[in-house]
Protein backbone atom coordinates (compact mmCIF):
# COMPACT_ATOMS: atom_id res chain seq x y z
CA UNK A 1 0.00 0.00 0.00
CA UNK A 2 1.36 3.40 -0.88
CA UNK A 3 1.45 6.37 1.49
CA UNK A 4 -1.75 7.85 0.10
CA UNK A 5 -3.67 4.72 1.14
CA UNK A 6 -5.27 4.57 -2.27
CA UNK A 7 -2.84 2.52 -4.32
CA UNK A 8 -1.19 -0.86 -4.13
CA UNK A 9 1.88 -2.34 -5.81
CA UNK A 10 2.26 -6.11 -6.13
CA UNK A 11 4.60 -8.59 -7.78
CA UNK A 12 3.53 -11.94 -9.15
CA UNK A 13 4.81 -14.83 -11.24
CA UNK A 14 1.27 -15.22 -12.61
CA UNK A 15 -0.18 -11.71 -12.88
CA UNK A 16 -3.27 -12.69 -14.87
CA UNK A 17 -4.62 -14.95 -12.13
CA UNK A 18 -3.61 -12.44 -9.45
CA UNK A 19 -5.58 -9.70 -11.20
CA UNK A 20 -8.66 -11.93 -11.47
CA UNK A 21 -8.55 -12.72 -7.74
CA UNK A 22 -7.81 -9.10 -6.83
CA UNK A 23 -10.79 -7.81 -8.84
CA UNK A 24 -13.06 -10.40 -7.22
CA UNK A 25 -11.85 -9.33 -3.76
CA UNK A 26 -12.28 -5.62 -4.56
CA UNK A 27 -15.85 -6.21 -5.75
CA UNK A 28 -16.67 -8.34 -2.69
CA UNK A 29 -15.49 -5.49 -0.46
CA UNK A 30 -17.74 -3.02 -2.27
CA UNK A 31 -14.73 -1.06 -3.49
CA UNK A 32 -14.11 0.41 -6.92
CA UNK A 33 -11.05 -0.23 -9.09
CA UNK A 34 -10.28 2.90 -11.09
CA UNK A 35 -6.99 2.00 -12.76
CA UNK A 36 -4.57 -0.87 -13.16
CA UNK A 37 -1.07 -1.01 -14.66
CA UNK A 38 1.15 -3.96 -15.44
CA UNK A 39 4.83 -3.81 -16.30
CA UNK A 40 7.51 -6.36 -16.97
CA UNK A 41 10.42 -6.20 -14.56
CA UNK A 42 13.62 -4.62 -15.81
CA UNK A 43 16.94 -6.42 -15.56
CA UNK A 44 17.73 -4.17 -12.57
CA UNK A 45 14.43 -5.15 -10.90
CA UNK A 46 15.36 -8.83 -11.27
CA UNK A 47 18.89 -8.24 -9.97
CA UNK A 48 17.60 -6.44 -6.88
CA UNK A 49 15.02 -9.17 -6.27
CA UNK A 50 17.68 -11.88 -6.46
CA UNK A 51 20.49 -10.13 -4.57
CA UNK A 52 18.65 -7.68 -2.33
CA UNK A 53 20.86 -4.80 -3.45
CA UNK A 54 21.50 -2.46 -6.36
CA UNK A 55 24.45 -2.84 -8.73
CA UNK A 56 26.36 0.12 -7.23
CA UNK A 57 26.02 -0.84 -3.55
Amino acid sequence: MNDDGRSLAMQSDSPASLIVELVKWIEAQGLRLTDIHMKRPTLEDVFIELTGRRLRE
